[in-house]
């Protein structure tokens, strides 16, 4: 997709008095850095463990994101227009909040719009700022300030190809504000988000069929198979994009995808051939992990009942040979 427009506004609040905005008249040029930002954001946005998927809220009056968008799409109004609004609405949704002591904070609140062919992406991204320290040319520490793209960040995407067409899995991809109930509050009314899809019971669901199907494979390519569909997985999360299953058979090397792609289609008839994953769980299917204070494990799923065995009735680990390093280590440590 290609960038059509990206757009920069500051939203002002303080403790007990009124919420400001401070809107942008013009787009910002489409330039290197205009593209490593928009590159950094989206790298930020995606990395959030805490982004779920969903779709409007279908409950009562559509919520302002929903209506300025529909706006923006039937060509009513331009992008800056739709996100001045979008901005003045969210405003007044703070103002209203001030009765709850809304904390001190600025938001740098970033917008752009992305589309490619019939396909149409908008993001909503807000954060605040961070200081950094640079030496000048008299080697002077000088203040730098510059966008926070760590837990601070936060916003929302729209898939507005998908939601325009109805399309069965979540059109919305929405990482909540940190640490900020009525900041919280005031972004999920604007945006009108509403939590659709259980991406940890989809992925169990999807894993346990990819599970299921090793059986049809050569017992010398099931990790070469299972870690290739872990690492397509992974991807496509990485991108906040649906796994394909016939994109995912078509990738598959040493497998028959025709047979993989009609088996994965009856056991998991709802999705209709797309699914969101979860990080996390698809970690857990090529690598069991575990810690606690003093103790940390992990390994391949693939060294089960190979190099290491578990007993559930001692519950014990038991491991064929170590790793070089850690065997250096245990020997000069007992040879003291």
């Amino acid at each position: 997709m290609s960038i059509d427009t990206l757009i920069a506004h500051r939203l002002s609040i303080a403790t007990d008095s009124a919420c400001q905005v401070q809107l942008a008249t013009e787009p910002l040029p489409l330039d290197a850095s205009a593209t490593t930002l928009i590159d950094t954001l989206k790298s930020g946005f995606f990395s959030r463990l805490t982004r779920v998927h969903g779709s409007f809220s279908a409950e009562g009056e559509p919520a302002p994101l929903a209506q300025e968008l529909a706006k923006f799409t039937a060509d009513e109004q331009d992008f800056v227009a739709f996100t001045s609004g979008l901005l003045g609405r969210w405003q007044a949704l703070l103002n209203a909040e001030q009765a709850d002591g809304l904390p001190t904070t600025e938001l740098q609140v970033i917008s752009w719009y992305e589309s490619s062919g019939d396909a149409g992406v908008c993001y909503l991204l807000a954060t605040g700022d961070k200081t950094a320290y640079a030496l000048d040319g008299q080697l002077a520490l000088q203040p730098v300030r510059y966008l926070d793209i760590g837990p601070a960040l936060f916003g929302i995407k729209v898939d507005l190809h998908e939601w325009q067409t109805a399309r069965h899995y979540a059109y919305l991809s929405f990482v909540p504000p940190r640490g900020n109930p009525a900041l919280t509050d005031s972004f999920t009314t604007l945006t009108g988000f509403t939590a659709g899809l259980d991406k940890t019971d989809c992925t169990d669901t999807f894993l346990d069929g990819v599970e299921a199907f090793t059986r049809h494979v050569p017992a010398e390519q099931v990790d070469r198979y299972r870690n290739q569909v872990v690492d397509y997985c992974a991807q496509q999360e990485q991108q906040d994009a649906p796994v394909d299953l016939g994109e995912l058979a078509r990738s598959m090397e040493g497998v028959d995808g025709q047979h993989f792609n009609q088996f994965m289609a009856d056991y998991t008839p709802e999705q209709d051939g797309s699914l969101m994953m979860d990080r996390r769980r698809l970690r857990r299917y090529v690598k069991f992990a575990g810690r606690e204070k003093d103790l940390a494990i992990s390994f391949s799923s693939s060294q089960l009942n190979s190099r290491v065995h578990y007993n559930p009735d001692t519950d014990t680990l038991s491991i064929d040979g170590i790793p070089q390093a850690l065997r250096d280590q245990l020997l000069r440590h007992l040879n003291k």
